[in-house]
């Protein structure tokens, strides 16, 4: 019909309306970009979360700050946490012991979601990497920074900030977006938390998500390597014939990468244009609390300890299932006498509902595996470790010193 004619001929110019209109969009926010004179924008959307990264975020702008090297600087953390300024800054101090200046300004996010894995059923990554892009763009909009730096890890979104004027980026990441783990759960079909048992047990899915791994890889890669100063966790994994072998990774998916920290060896592989600036930052750990628990232990139980936040990548559940399966050998080889006392403890930052639950589905495991199982705080989990209520309150007042 003669409307449907119409709208076919539209199309092209609707399409090339809004491509201008999207181009003066980015051009004018690349103005405000240019102009902008000595502003720090710290990208950190989850700044309240009081995990490992977090700690880093704060040990950094104290040092920075401290050591007078942004005087005279607008110093602005991005974030999306829905607590306002002092409940952050009173969260940092009560954690971390680090105080966050009042010149230290936060900008809310409205988009986070945009970055979070639960918006994106499938696909995750891509979804998180245009979903990174997203946030960048509303970032530079709210607080346009001379100098951008990431301490969350979104890799994805460096050669953007620099195409939009963002003189420098730099970038501290924990763990990498990609990693030899990932990649080798998909090419042996095996199930895990980034590959479903319907992709694993597909030839034809499993080789669709190899080439999307390959894709992203190499997008990450190119982007990675736009960050002038790259910082890496200095934590080391297992050894790399235990984490990269023939067997595991299809040759040239991802390369092994050359000694050093875990997180270092996968950029240095990744972000081959940035692989001689990777430096390693080992994580600031308090330590006063440790410094108080005695050297050796008189309690009964023998004790296991694991300490990681409650995600899926840390596999509890696995560590469940092999601890019942201990009990279960210690039991039937102990014979007549008393097999030995044997406790696992699980402790880890509970950061949102979804670690929460979390949480919960690990002790309705713990439940169905026959484990007795109780939910401790941090007081009670160092006495276990042999530190008494007087060695708790003068580690908790060393901390606040």
């Amino acid at each position: 019909s003669t409307r449907e004619q119409t709208i076919f001929f539209a199309m092209p110019a609707l399409f090339a309306l809004l491509l201008a209109l999207l181009s003066a969009c980015l051009l004018s926010l690349r103005l405000r970009v240019v102009r902008a004179r000595r502003v720090l924008g710290v990208l950190h959307p989850y700044a309240n979360d009081g995990g490992g990264g977090e700690r880093v975020l704060w040990v950094a702008l104290r040092e920075l700050l401290a050591r007078h090297q942004l005087q005279g600087w607008r110093v602005v953390v991005y974030t999306g946490d829905a607590a306002s300024d002092d409940e952050i800054r009173a969260a940092t101090l009560s954690r971390f012991g680090v105080d966050v200046p009042e010149s230290v300004e936060f900008v809310r996010l409205r988009s986070r979601r945009v970055v979070e894995p639960s918006s994106y059923p499938v696909a995750t990554l891509l979804g998180q990497a245009v979903g990174s892009l997203l946030l960048l763009l509303e970032a530079l909009a709210r607080a346009p920074p001379s100098v951008l730096l990431d301490t969350t890890g979104y890799g994805y979104c460096y050669a953007a900030a620099k195409a939009l004027g963002v003189r420098r980026v730099g970038c501290y990441v924990h763990y990498p977006i990609l990693s030899s783990e990932m990649v080798g759960a998909v090419e042996r079909r095996a199930g895990a938390h980034n590959n479903a048992a319907r992709i694993a047990s597909s030839p034809a899915l499993t080789s669709l998500k190899l080439a999307y791994y390959r894709a992203l890889a190499a997008a990450y890669g190119a982007s990675g390597a736009a960050a002038d100063v790259v910082v890496a966790n200095g934590e080391s994994g297992a050894a790399p014939g235990l984490r990269w072998s023939e067997r595991d990774l299809r040759p040239g998916l991802l390369p092994p990468p050359p000694p050093g920290s875990w997180t270092a060896g996968h950029l240095r592989s990744l972000w081959r244009g940035a692989a001689g600036r990777v430096a390693v930052a080992f994580p600031p750990c308090d330590t006063a609390a440790l410094r108080a628990l005695p050297l050796e232990r008189r309690a009964a139980p023998l004790l296991l300890l694991s300490v990681a936040q409650f995600r899926p990548e840390k596999d509890h559940a696995l560590q469940l299932k092999a601890f019942a399966a201990l009990l279960r050998r210690a039991s039937a080889s102990a014979g007549d006498t008393p097999p030995p006392r044997l406790l696992l403890v699980l402790a880890g930052a509970v950061r949102h509902e979804q670690d929460a639950a979390r949480l919960a589905a690990l002790a309705a495991l713990a439940t169905s595996l026959g484990l007795r199982h109780a939910t401790a705080d941090g007081r009670a989990v160092r006495e276990l470790l042999g530190g008494g209520a007087e060695e708790a309150e003068e580690a908790e007042e060393a901390e606040e010193a």
